[in-house]
């Protein structure tokens, strides 16, 4: 059964949605951060991560467990550091 989407979460493919598959949201996510960041699903720890490309002041890895929640920190990352949202989310 789909659970209804939380109120913060962003309009963008959940993982329990069609594509079904965290590698592939790991990838929408890269792209939906303009390829600032670079997202990928860890398949021996069962997390969402993502790293930022330079010239980003943040220099460490972001862990997530879902990828909505990825994206929800990569926000705050960046909104910590001055950077602009660059998601595409409102």
């Amino acid at each position: 059964m789909r659970m209804p989407p939380r109120p913060d979460e962003p309009d963008f493919t959940r993982p329990d949605s069609v594509y079904g598959r965290p590698e592939r949201a790991a990838a929408e996510i890269q792209s939906r951060t303009r390829d600032t960041w670079i997202c990928r699903f860890g398949r021996f720890t069962r997390s969402s991560w993502g790293v930022p490309r330079h010239p980003h002041p943040w220099r460490g890895p972001v862990e997530a467990g879902t990828p909505v929640d990825l994206l929800v920190r990569i926000r705050e990352v960046d909104a910590r550091h001055g950077m602009i949202d660059m998601t595409g989310t409102p």
